[in-house]
């Protein structure tokens, strides 16, 4: 009997992004399999252009579209939610949770899938974000060495730690169905949540460093800011991303040697956030709105 499979994306903005991860998307399945899937689209867009892109889109591939839109800005566990609640959710063998502006390695989606199969006593399975080679310079290149640090870290981690990433992890139909995010309450992120949820019932997770998105780093200080801080409040606050200081500073000691420009523009970047207020604000207040640079 086939998988059924399901992938759930949240989408925000004007949709300048959703198309290349959907091709990617659609590419990485039919690397596994020839079969149909179902996407459903939690939009939440100031437009319909997201939902018009994925429409025409949809059309052409061996793919249904299930479209969940609000009027407002839903932040993303609210969008989750509503996504999890569909009946073509709870229905699926497994379900993938990535983002809008991700390239799906071409592997990402047997990796994930044949592992879950493989291991039935797994809820969660999470993959990794790497950086999109084609945007790792210049004003990127620090965010472009903070994310192949946290790409690295995950690769030392054993294959059961329990891992928060949100732009690719996948679980069965059924836990999604029932699982859902806090609601109306400030939240650290919606992958430190589930990480966290994870590890408070003693359920069992697995960590994938071989399934791959690919993500455009953060453009300028300003965004750095924005993304560091998803980081630094993860730390602080989760019990998922506890790792050792001895493995941070071994990982950050073989990049700088690797990557010695990334270093330095990384510890600038962190520097600045240190000297200006503005920045230090955002890499500190729990404001989770998109960086504009990182659209495709």
């Amino acid at each position: 009997m086939a998988t059924s499979l399901t992938f759930v994306i949240p989408s925000y903005l004007q949709g300048a992004s959703i198309i290349p991860t959907l091709e990617s998307l659609n590419n990485a399945v039919s690397n596994w399999s020839s079969s149909g899937y179902t996407l459903v689209l939690s939009d939440s867009s100031t437009t319909e252009d997201v939902v018009s892109q994925a429409q025409t889109w949809a059309q052409n591939v061996n793919c249904t579209l299930i479209v969940d839109r609000s009027e407002t800005r839903r932040p993303v566990m609210d969008a989750l939610n509503a996504a999890f609640a569909k009946p073509e959710v709870g229905s699926a063998d497994i379900v993938i949770v990535t983002n809008d502006d991700v390239l799906l390695d071409p592997e990402s989606v047997t990796i994930i899938v044949e592992e879950l199969q493989q291991k039935p006593n797994v809820v969660i399975a999470v993959g990794c974000t790497r950086v999109d080679p084609h945007f790792a310079k210049g004003a990127r290149r620090a965010s472009a060495w903070q994310m192949k640090m946290v790409g690295e870290i995950a690769k030392r981690l054993p294959s059961n730690a329990v891992r928060a990433e949100g732009s690719l992890w996948a679980t069965t139909g059924a836990f999604a169905h029932s699982f859902r995010f806090p609601a109306e309450r400030e939240s650290i992120a919606d992958d430190v949540e589930l990480a966290d949820y994870v590890i408070r019932n003693g359920l069992r997770a697995l960590n994938l460093h071989q399934a791959v998105v690919y993500k455009i780093p953060a453009s300028g200080v300003l965004e750095f800011s924005r993304q560091t801080r998803r980081y630094q409040n993860a730390a602080k606050n989760s019990k998922s991303s506890k790792i050792s200081r001895w493995m941070l500073i071994k990982v950050a000691s073989q990049l700088w040697l690797r990557d010695p420009k990334g270093a330095f523009s990384y510890f600038g970047y962190r520097s600045a956030l240190l000297l200006n207020s503005r920045y230090r604000k955002n890499s500190t207040e729990p404001n989770w709105e998109r960086a504009q640079s990182t659209w495709r």
